[in-house]
């Protein structure tokens, strides 16, 4: 068997291989430079630090102005390091909070936004329907069993 045809495709597989190599790092270097342009505060690409974010009750997030999100998120954000304004907004409050993110570091931002108690012991779940004026005698005479919230803290505090 000769060896020149076997040499000749080992080296234009290499070939291929650095072409492609350079091409996606031409390409990685364009997105993130259209991503540094944009004044995006998310990294999808190079650097980053990450932000936990937890809210209550629920809240549209916004870092330096840009919409991402609304709580509950599930995930890490993964943001440029630096520092960031996280907005937090919900049709009875908005906050705002300031967080320094390093590279390679999980920050946890944790917000209780400042909402009038609802009626109804979890505010992810509607209101309680009114029954009618004839259920309503009925149902008065029994005391409705109570349903501990999914948020309520377990030591039975406020």
């Amino acid at each position: 068997m000769p060896l020149r045809p076997t040499v000749a495709g080992i080296v234009a597989c290499a070939i291929a291989m650095l072409g492609g190599g350079v091409a996606l790092e031409l390409r990685h270097a364009r997105a993130n430079k259209a991503a540094l342009a944009s004044g995006s505060p998310l990294a999808e690409h190079g650097p980053a630090g990450y932000v936990r974010v937890l809210c209550r009750p629920w809240a549209r997030v916004s870092i330096d102005g840009t919409e991402v999100d609304t709580t509950p998120i599930g995930r890490l954000l993964r943001v440029r390091p630096g520092r960031h304004v996280f907005t937090f907004k919900h049709p009875q409050a908005t906050e705002k909070r300031a967080v320094e993110v390093g590279v390679d570091q999980t920050v946890t931002v944790e917000v209780v936004l400042p909402v009038p108690q609802p009626a109804h012991p979890d505010e992810f779940l509607p209101p309680p329907v009114p029954s009618s004026s004839a259920s309503a005698s009925a149902s008065a005479s029994q005391k409705p069993e109570s349903v501990p919230s999914t948020l309520a803290p377990l030591d039975g505090g406020p």
